[in-house]
């Protein structure tokens, strides 16, 4: 097979897959690479004995990049920004719950007595525990999420609590 037909034959047989590539030097490319259709992006980097990408970067076209010229590879597919926008939205609700009133994150009433603050504290607790969800297999945003909701709740309710033995005394 001439190298023409087999360059065809290439791109009738694979999937273009929109990614931005990071280089060794630090540079970085933003384009398509040919990707065969029974392998995924790590198969093809960790298994596949190929040693050159095709890539045709929007700045520079078609070109072949070595394999170990490159540093990092992110897919830029929906799912992927789906999961950034998600993430983002976990980090901005972690960022408003680092200001949060003590009160609001136990859902308590200012001046609630020691029983309903136990109970709100006990509640919250058993709810974010990051040992409820210990038998499955969590991302690690998540985890740490559940992680940081559970210091936070134990700092409000040690808040409250410091706040109502001051005021009885």
């Amino acid at each position: 097979m001439a190298a023409a037909d087999m360059a065809v034959w290439r791109k009738q047989n694979s999937n273009t897959i929109p990614v931005e590539i990071q280089l060794v030097d630090g540079s970085r490319l933003k384009g398509t690479m040919l990707l065969s259709r029974d392998k995924t992006l790590r198969e093809f980097f960790n298994v596949s004995a190929e040693a050159f990408i095709d890539f045709d970067c929007q700045r520079d076209g078609p070109i072949v990049l070595a394999k170990a010229s490159v540093r990092m590879l992110r897919p830029e597919d929906a799912k992927a920004k789906d999961d950034q926008s998600k993430i983002d939205a976990l980090a901005a609700r972690q960022a408003e719950l680092e200001k949060a009133d003590p009160h609001k994150l136990l859902g308590v009433a200012p001046g609630c007595d020691h029983e309903s603050l136990r109970k709100a504290y006990i509640a919250r607790a058993r709810a974010y525990h990051p040992d409820r969800f210990g038998e499955h297999e969590l991302p690690p945003e998540v985890s740490e999420y559940l992680n940081a909701m559970a210091r936070r709740i134990n700092a409000a309710y040690e808040s409250l609590e410091e706040a109502a033995t001051a005021a009885k005394t």
